[in-house]
């Protein structure tokens, strides 16, 4: 019989633990016009993984029964997280989803270990850069690392004189986003000046009044950068944050 016949009609009974146990599930080619293959994330095991009550054989075992195409394998359920596993250890990782006809759709770790890293990158960068005599500017773009305590966080762990935040208002999280630029204020080198901020209600236009108050309050001197965003007239976008900025300077 072919293994993906087997696969497809078997019971599986698994053992190892011998705290859990695999059922079987239908596996069909379904509808060809829906062009997604299901992947099962590994995070939905979560507790039984980290405790012990199940291992990733079995996890690649349940998927493939199931009928998943693919299976998101969050690094801390490999060997010795949060060492860098062996070419060993991954390889056999491969060879069992392959004889199983799964695929590894994507891969995680956790949050404090990639923050790590990337301290431990932008550290490098720092440094490098420093030698050279250039400033490295970290932009929050909402994107990964969002909060202002993160954003703090980042670069208090580099901790380069080399290093500072390029503060773009537009990105700044919070239900108050001038309390939050007010204390980003002292990391930034650069800015990114934009027409919106966040507020837990959405976009909503800039209050430069605000804004610049808090600017000469902090004492800041240097680049203070004007970006517009959207549709519309580039000439006459750019030239209205202009005159809302310049405004407010005196």
């Amino acid at each position: 019989m072919l293994r993906r016949t087997f696969l497809k009609t078997s019971s599986l009974a698994l053992t190892g633990t011998g705290k859990f146990l695999v059922y079987p599930g239908p596996v069909s080619a379904g509808d060809q016009s829906f062009g997604c293959m299901l992947a099962l994330n590994a995070y939905s095991f979560n507790k039984v993984l980290l405790e012990g009550g199940m291992t990733l054989d079995e996890l690649f075992r349940f998927a493939r029964t199931t009928g998943f195409s693919g299976v998101d394998l969050t690094a801390y359920y490999i060997p010795g997280y949060p060492e860098v596993p062996g070419d060993r250890i991954l390889f056999g990782i491969r060879k069992k989803t392959f004889l199983l006809g799964l695929a590894i759709s994507g891969t995680g770790e956790s949050r404090s270990v990639v923050k790590s890293r990337i301290i431990g990158a932008m550290r490098e960068c720092a440094d490098f850069a420093g030698s050279r005599g250039v400033m490295i500017a970290f932009q929050n773009h909402r994107d990964y690392i969002r909060s202002t305590e993160e954003i703090i966080e980042i670069i208090d762990g580099v901790g380069s004189e080399w290093f500072g935040l390029m503060l773009d208002i537009g990105s700044v999280d919070g239900p108050d986003p001038y309390s939050e630029i007010w204390k980003l204020i002292p990391y930034a080198i650069t800015w990114q000046v934009k027409e919106e901020v966040q507020t837990d209600r959405g976009s909503t236009p800039v209050d430069f009044e605000k804004l610049m108050k808090l600017v000469r309050e902090s004492g800041y001197h240097g680049f203070f950068l004007l970006e517009t965003l959207g549709e519309g007239d580039p000439y006459q976008k750019v030239t209205t944050l202009y005159n809302n900025v310049t405004r407010w300077i005196s």
